[in-house]
């Protein structure tokens, strides 16, 4: 299996996976930003619950859920460009491990934006809504330009996590080769070290992630509020 088919079944199974079991939680995120109405996660899940069943809090999932595959590998991929434009050799130091990362996110934002967008507005409809109602009152609203708001916040949110996860994924595993329980056979870092190497990295790039959407002023002016009534009719804000 080549390298390109490699990065997309590899990073396809393994974003599913994190789509399936983090949805939930993403969309209790979206709903108290988007609102003071929960005073607490807990609240939020069991009001939400109630309200409109647990299948509530998997809203918007096909769109992220669908795009997962793209852009993981698009990430990877970006990733690797960004290192043979900064002319890294073999494994790169920290610093070119971070511009990589940085330069990633021009390849994973043009696909992360548009299915963000939709994902949030499903996510904050208190009432059914399917992806293709959605995608069409968006696009009545402005067309690729409505398609393409929050593009520059989300560019910036993700070359900066890009750039923290990479960096740190970089560094972490270098240093944990030096140690036995994590080094390998070949004396590079083991499974165990690269998978210590990837939660360090992930669990740091959260903290730069955070800076761009733990606001409710990111949620609304960037993705505009909508409220979405059973009867499928949309009032919005910007």
């Amino acid at each position: 299996m080549g390298s390109p088919l490699r990065e997309l079944v590899a990073g396809g199974a393994g974003g599913a996976s994190m789509v399936v079991v983090g949805h939930p939680l993403d969309t209790v995120k979206v709903r108290m930003q988007a609102s003071d109405g929960y005073r607490s996660a807990l609240h939020c899940v069991i009001r939400t619950s109630r309200a409109e069943g647990p299948l509530a809090l998997y809203k918007g999932m096909i769109m992220p859920l669908g795009a997962t595959s793209a852009v993981f590998a698009l990430c990877f991929s970006g990733y690797e460009h960004g290192k043979r434009l900064l002319g890294s050799g073999g494994a790169p130091s920290v610093r070119e491990a971070a511009l990589a990362g940085a330069f990633s996110a021009l390849y994973t934002t043009p696909v992360q934006a548009p299915q963000e967008l939709l994902k949030c507005r499903m996510q904050k409809a208190t009432g059914r809504v399917t992806v293709r109602a959605a995608f069409g009152e968006l696009w009545a609203s402005g067309g690729l330009a409505a398609l393409s708001r929050g593009f520059s916040v989300t560019l910036a949110r993700d070359a900066a996590a890009s750039a923290v996860y990479f960096a740190t994924y970089v560094w972490t595993k270098r240093e944990l080769a030096r140690l036995p329980a994590f080094r390998g056979d070949d004396g590079r870092a083991s499974f165990l070290g690269v998978f210590a190497a990837g939660a360090v990295g992930l669990s740091l790039s959260n903290f730069a992630f955070a800076l761009f959407i733990n606001s409710k002023s990111f949620t609304r002016n960037s993705f505009v509020i909508i409220s979405i009534s059973s009867t499928g009719s949309t009032r919005s804000s910007t």
